[in-house]
């Protein structure tokens, strides 16, 4: 099962990194560290996540932002983003439907 935690810790410390700029803009990736962590705990986050190679992104509107996010978080961290886009209800009923079945393909959500 993959670590959720990991790739939202990540996902996030991106996302406030590179949205905080431009989207347009070459990205600005800055690596947060969660009070949560220490040093440590960072660099063993980031090497679980390099293992799995891949973050899925299920998302809603945020078209502009794939490319430079996923340029991003490929240079800084080595890992690939995938994306499954659409409306907010489809993709919340994807959702749902997954976890009913047992299937936990989502990694981070963003469905606002």
């Amino acid at each position: 099962m993959k670590n959720r935690i990991c790739c939202l810790v990540i996902f996030c410390a991106l996302w406030a990194g590179t949205l905080g700029t431009s989207v347009f803009a070459a990205p600005a990736v800055k690596e947060e560290k969660s009070a949560a962590f220490s040093s440590g705990d960072w660099d063993k986050l980031i090497a679980a996540a390099k293992k799995e190679g891949t973050v899925t992104i299920y998302a809603t509107a945020i078209q502009p932002a794939i490319v430079p996010l996923r340029n991003a978080f490929k240079a800084k961290y080595g890992i690939n983003l995938e994306f499954v886009e659409g409306r907010p209800a489809e993709v919340g009923a994807k959702l749902q439907s997954e976890r009913r079945a047992g299937l936990f393909l989502a990694d981070v959500g963003h469905l606002g």
